[in-house]
């Protein structure tokens, strides 16, 4: 009876619990954000944002053509050797395959900017009209900036302007591929609506009316460059046949005419930097002074939120990186598309100078304020780059390039120990023969 008794008072005392639990659990969920939350606020709205920033298609120092977008902390192993492709810079591994960058397909990023269009307008009375107006045109920007980024890899894609639902059929999920001149219109009217939408100003990071204004200019140019140049460009085939590719050419003027206005726009907004007399530093400034009058759309980044980049750890000189060596090699290409330097006399024999400084006199501002030469200073330090010594030397620079390796009358060395009649024969962050 004892053992009964204690039976009936523990199936009670369970009852008693799971009525109580169940009394309890009958609440909102505390780990969901609904979409009251999300953008029944300002804050929320901002949070929800700086998602959608942060995913987009900015070919920045976070990009590597065979990897896609690095949206993770400081992924310099994954980035380093991005500008090898360029056609500007080479790398220690310039010769990589690049085909692995048409992975990119962000339409889970396309979703979000999707929510927030379909779900803005219902929280208008807590956010204010005006406000959810503004914030629409900037959804409109960047659903934009999303599709730029797909039309430039792959021409026309399908366009998808509404929020899915997972558990719809696959007839409805499976939307059709548009046209390329139908993606690059959308592209236009959607960057159409942002600047008719959105603010004149807007905090830092963030787009306003003129950074739609300018996008659509930067795509219209793409649009009719292709519509122009396509022809030669394009191999033949179905895409290209059933216009997925490709713009047909009587459309190019168009698309230059929409560039041209949509620039035009900017007019009186933005303006060149010249604040600083010297043409060097004021190149240098233009890009790092936050009150540039130049700055149209400024990317921030930030260690405490994930969005740092390692460009400074894997592009700066031996002398700030640990005894690492640079990642980023100017080509002779580049820095001639400011003219030749001044490297040699007029018959051709090579030019002597005291200093290594002495090579940069009379060149142009722009080419100084990007690439360092041998004998430039940064924090205090000289580049002192040298690949080797020649004793003596005859004839033409050309004459003496063309010969053979092995018969060139040059030394060089492995290490900056090595000396030659007490001079280095190559300098600490030049480029080293031992690898």
């Amino acid at each position: 009876m004892k053992s009964i008794h204690k039976l009936i008072i523990a199936i009670s005392i369970s009852m008693g619990a799971l009525v109580t639990s169940c009394q309890k659990l009958d609440i909102p969920p505390t780990n969901i954000f609904t979409p009251d939350i999300i953008f029944g606020s300002e804050a929320g709205v901002k949070s929800f944002l700086a998602t959608i920033y942060r995913g987009l298609p900015i070919e920045d120092f976070k990009y590597r053509p065979d990897q896609g977008f690095k949206t993770g902390g400081n992924d310099w192993e994954n980035f380093f050797n991005s500008a090898s492709v360029t056609g500007e810079e080479v790398g220690p591994f310039g010769g990589m395959d690049i085909g692995g960058g048409f992975g990119y397909w962000p339409y889970g990023d396309i979703r979000n900017v999707n929510i927030l269009i379909e779900e803005l307008p219902k929280h208008a009375d807590k956010l204010g009209q005006s406000n959810v107006d503004a914030l629409l045109g900037e959804a409109h920007f960047l659903r934009a900036y999303y599709y730029f980024g797909l039309a430039k890899r792959y021409g026309g894609v399908p366009i998808v302007t509404t929020v899915q639902d997972p558990g719809a059929p696959l007839s409805e999920l499976q939307v059709h591929r548009d046209k390329e001149e139908a993606t690059w219109d959308f592209i236009g009217a959607e960057l159409d609506l942002g600047y008719q939408m959105m603010n004149e100003t807007n905090e830092l990071g963030r787009a306003n009316k003129y950074a739609a204004a300018a996008l659509k200019s930067r795509a219209m140019l793409y649009a009719g460059t292709i519509a122009k140049y396509g022809s030669a460009n394009f191999v033949d085939g179905q895409a290209r046949a059933e216009g997925f590719a490709g713009i047909p050419a009587d459309k190019a003027n168009g698309y230059f005419t929409k560039a041209y206005d949509a620039a035009k726009l900017l007019e009186g907004h933005y303006s060149l930097y010249e604040k600083n007399s010297d043409k060097v530093q004021n190149y240098v400034d233009l890009f790092l002074k936050s009150e540039s009058p130049e700055n149209i759309f400024v990317k921030q980044y930030s260690i405490i939120s994930g969005t740092a980049h390692s460009w400074d750890a894997t592009m700066s000189p031996r002398y700030m990186t640990a005894n690492a060596l640079t990642r980023s090699y100017p080509t002779l290409d580049l820095v001639q598309r400011w003219g030749n330097l001044p490297v040699t006399n007029s018959d051709g024999t090579p030019k002597r100078f005291n200093d290594r400084a002495e090579l940069m006199q009379g060149l142009e501002p722009r080419l100084l304020a990007t690439v360092y030469f041998p004998g430039a200073t940064l924090r205090g330090l000289t580049f002192d780059m040298q690949r080797g010594i020649y004793p003596s030397f005859s004839g033409t620079a050309a004459a003496e390039v063309a010969k053979p390796a092995n018969s060139r009358s040059y030394i060089l060395s492995g290490d900056t120990k090595t000396l030659y009649q007490g001079r280095m024969i190559i300098g600490f962050t030049g480029p080293w023969t031992e690898w």
